[in-house]
């Protein structure tokens, strides 16, 4: 599964930026495929900031998509595995 990409342009140039509701599906998609979730590796993966991170986590939590923290591991998913 890719994540979402930005080209250097876009980037310097603040040209495009990301939609928090289209951050939060792709985020919420890949959590249930690599059955991982935490702060550091939203970051890492689309590239946003902590505050950004927080808000998907806190969301997926409130929805039940995500179980509380587990210190240095990351949180459970709590969603099925996707078939297929």
């Amino acid at each position: 599964m890719k994540t979402p990409e930005r080209s250097i342009t876009e980037l310097t140039e603040g040209a495009v930026e990301f939609e928090p509701d289209r951050v939060y599906e792709n985020a919420v998609v890949l959590v249930r495929h690599c059955r991982r979730c935490s702060l550091a590796w939203l970051q890492r993966k689309y590239g946003i900031g902590r505050k950004m991170a927080a808000q998907i986590i806190t969301e997926m939590v409130r929805r039940g998509i995500v179980g509380p923290s587990r210190g240095p591991r990351g949180r459970e998913v709590l969603l099925p595995r996707p078939t297929g």
